[in-house]
């Protein structure tokens, strides 16, 4: 009987382990759909958000301070400061301490008893009331004894990718993923942050960027410098600056500038802060690579002994090529190069980690000192800009310990052409009306997964909504907080558990419920008689009664074969280009997905006029053609209503920036998530159990 009753055990077990892979999309299956009261506070101060008031600490720059140390405030301008104040937002505001060391400077302490975390920072002045977002974090040593480095680069806002992906829902995607990661991870940006360093393209960076509630430190790239813009520092911090993280790390921030190179002052100083200061770590950013290029079957490995050997390193070249290993454009500068490898190779500490971008490729190589540490040159490919065929866009994880210990994380290995986790599997929406916001996210890269924590879905809370009551419609999500600041408020919607795959989450905060599918018109075909062989442009006017268009795509079908496309939004007008095609009829299906999951279909077939040209004898041409007019069908079909549970929940208070609307954006191609209700999962896991269990009964029995 013991033998039989093991057998039946271990038999159970291999049943249990095998019905695994079907309890994932059953748990997906049971997420909930929930509608919330929320109050939303009033914000009894109001601060000004204005561009280049505060040269420092700002986003990209922030203040690393521990409760009772003092950090240095510095103004554009001179200006009657009466009261500084940090506020978290989650009720947690401190005034603190300051005096004027200077027309423009101040010292600020942070009182003993602050709580850790990130603050807005919110100055009192005879001139009015001013804030600077996400400008302070409160923290410890305990806090970063292990370091999680996000590695983000080209991020280029303003640019739309030939896949139809805004460059800012690349950033929004990341930014999510951010949010469920450990409490100890900086995001460092590394350049090209606006595409052409417009005014815009600065707002709608911060707009994305103050969804994080994690500190960021970054630098410009050639980008940002377009015309000689400063639009980089007014809106996120200085050019070149250093920071220190409790002692552990010290971040040396250097801008190569819009031509790829630095001068002999910028490097005097960098080699200084390296070769003085005593964190164990050093993190340098600059935005043009020193190797690149470097990938391949095994890492590109180096031992040095002098700086002067790294520095014939750089500049020589490439195995066979004709390139250096370095940049090109640092050779502009080779005195100022040499004086910078000169302090990187002599910096103090346990590791260097150099981190730049540029080139929209993963790239890696690692430099063994004669002390046996290391310092070790990573680039990651653009996070949002454009890419190669067969590219990816992507970030990195990188962890460092004061010890000299440094792991780098991604899809591939690091010293491979596709190193990074694969952004294009990170699917977002932001969708914002009179009515209602909306984000959303799904991530279909189980890599990224593992690393994350918890689930977590961001959006701002509009102005003129504050004071009043909202609903707040959740799925997959079970609680939610504000953070609310006299800068305004941010809704964040959590999940204790970690994403699951290919589960859509969904926050919408609304005044009003969306009762109707989106309307979808063709208002005009171009030509109106399309021939083979020639594009057909298709505008369509969209709409929708109250939350907005969250997905909008195109799929064409012909001989056989399908193109899936999303078309170009602006406003409330799409277009659509079918490309030249040699085939006689064209299939064209578009789907607009409102935020309520709504959604309308429109479906035409294009026949197109055909032309036969007949050449006979030299003495006379004969041209034959047939002509067929263009049929049309079109069919429109509506979605169907989701039911939602009400639950009745506390208001929860804290205290946003007034930036403007990120416009909505969605992936090329739409996910079907399981529904409350259905049960086809739950039919395949019962029928699987089943007959595993008829099997188990079959081998215990012999």
């Amino acid at each position: 009987m013991r033998g039989t009753a093991k057998k039946m055990i271990a038999v159970l077990l291999i049943v249990y382990m095998l019905t695994l892979p079907y309890m994932a999309p059953l748990a997906s299956a049971e997420q909930e759909e929930t509608i919330l009261e929320v109050q939303l506070p009033h914000l009894d101060v109001r601060a000004e958000y204005k561009p280049g008031l505060v040269v420092a600490p700002k986003i990209s720059r922030p203040a690393f301070i521990e409760p009772g140390g003092s950090f240095q405030l510095v103004f554009s301008k001179p200006l009657q400061v009466e009261k500084i104040v940090i506020d978290n937002g989650y009720g947690a505001a401190y005034e603190c301490e300051f005096g004027q060391t200077g027309d423009t400077v101040f010292t600020v302490k942070i009182p003993e008893n602050a709580e850790p975390g990130l603050y807005d920072m919110i100055i009192y002045t005879g001139e009015g009331v001013y804030g600077e977002p996400h400008a302070v974090y409160v923290g410890t040593k305990d806090m970063f004894s292990k370091l999680n480095i996000i590695h983000v680069t080209d991020r280029h806002f303003g640019v739309i990718n030939s896949n139809g992906r805004k460059a800012s829902n690349y950033g929004l995607a990341v930014n999510l993923v951010a949010l469920g990661l450990p409490n100890n991870t900086i995001i460092v940006d590394s350049g090209d942050l606006a595409d052409t360093a417009k005014d815009g393209e600065y707002r709608e960076s911060l707009f994305v960027d103050t969804l994080l509630d994690k500190p960021l430190v970054g630098v410009p790239g050639n980008h940002d410098h377009v015309g000689g813009s400063e639009n980089f520092k007014a809106y996120r911090g200085p050019f070149n600056h250093t920071l220190d993280i409790f002692g552990l790390y010290r971040i040396v921030g250097i801008d190569s500038g819009g031509d790829g190179f630095i001068t002999k002052s910028q490097a005097i100083w960098a080699r200084i802060v390296l070769t003085t200061t005593e964190e164990p770590i050093k993190i340098v950013i600059f935005h043009h690579p020193h190797f690149t290029h470097m990938f391949g079957d095994i890492p590109y490995q180096f031992n040095v002994t002098t700086s002067e050997e790294l520095f014939k390193l750089l500049t020589s070249k490439k195995p066979n090529s004709k390139y250096t290993y370095i940049y090109g454009s640092w050779l502009t500068d080779k005195e100022a190069l040499k004086i910078l490898v000169d302090g990187m190779f002599s910096a103090r500490g346990n590791a260097v980690l150099v981190f730049s971008g540029h080139v929209h490729l993963d790239s890696y190589a690692v430099v063994t000192r004669p002390d046996g540490s290391q310092i070790h040159y990573i680039v990651t490919v653009t996070t949002a800009g454009s890419v190669r065929p067969g590219d990816y866009h992507g970030f990195r994880l990188v962890t460092v310990e004061p010890t000299g210990k440094v792991e780098i994380h991604g899809d591939g290995d690091y010293w491979t052409r596709h190193a990074s986790f694969n952004a294009d599997e990170i699917y977002t929406s932001y969708v914002e009306t009179a009515n209602a916001v909306t984000a959303t996210l799904r991530i279909e890269n189980t890599k990224i997964i593992d690393y994350m924590e918890k689930t977590v879905v961001a959006l701002h809370v509009p102005d003129e909504w504050l004071g009043k009551t909202a609903k707040l419609y959740l799925k997959g999500l079970d609680s939610y907080k504000l953070r609310c600041t006299p800068l305004g408020c941010i809704l964040y919607a959590y999940s204790s558990g970690k994403p699951q795959r290919g589960f859509e989450y969904q926050a919408t905060l609304f005044t009003k419920p969306d009762n109707e599918p989106p309307t979808l018109e063709l208002a005009k075909m171009t030509p109106t008689t399309p021939r083979q062989g020639r594009q057909v442009v298709l505008n369509f006017k969209v709409g929708d009664d109250s939350w907005g268009i969250k997905e909008l795509y195109a799929k064409i079908e012909y001989d056989g074969k399908e193109i899936t496309t999303k078309p170009m939004l602006a406003g409330d007008t799409a277009r659509i280009v079918i490309p030249p095609l040699k085939a006689s009829k064209v299939k064209v299906t578009v789907v607009a997905v409102d935020a309520s999951g709504k959604e309308t279909m429109f479906t035409r077939t294009i026949e197109y006029k055909t032309v036969q040209t007949t050449t006979t004898t030299p003495a006379a041409t004969t041209t034959t053609q047939q002509t067929q007019q263009p049929t049309t069908t079109t069919t429109t079909t509506t979605a169907t209503k989701t039911t939602t549970a009400v639950k009745a929940a506390k208001p929860e208070i804290s205290l946003t920036l007034t930036l403007p609307k990120l416009a909505e954006e969605t992936p090329t191609t739409p996910a079907k998530t399981a529904k409350a209700g259905d049960n086809t999962a739950l039919i395949i896991a019962a029928l699987v159990v089943a007959a595993l269990a008829a099997f188990a009964l079959i081998i215990t029995r012999r």
